[in-house]
């Protein structure tokens, strides 16, 4: 098991980890309730770790963060879902609420 990514945001953690469990890799986070002691910790002790249970699978995992942080540089107008209408920003692959992938990027 190696830690595959670090953030102090969990929101970033759990996008990490829905992209990764998506793509059929077994993770999960750690630190998540570190937040509350943020100002009293050095900022490395601080962090939500996103764990990688099969090392094999590490070139992907990395892969897919790479793009994902990538993709936070996207920008344009939101668009609607194909399927359900839920407006996505561009940066968005999928949509978060019905989990179709977008055809349109």
């Amino acid at each position: 098991m190696i830690i595959i990514y670090e953030t102090q945001l969990l929101f970033e953690a759990q996008w990490v980890q829905n992209e990764l469990t998506a793509a059929g890799m077994k993770v999960h986070i750690s630190g998540e309730f570190l937040g509350g002691a943020v100002g009293d910790l050095p900022p490395t002790d601080a962090m939500i770790k996103v764990w990688l249970y099969e090392e094999q699978h590490e070139q992907r995992a990395r892969q897919i963060i790479e793009k994902l942080e990538a993709s936070r540089k996207t920008a344009g107008p939101d668009k609607p879902c194909l399927q359900c209408g839920e407006l996505l920003s561009p940066h968005f692959e999928r949509c978060w609420q019905c989990d179709t992938w977008r055809t349109d990027i």
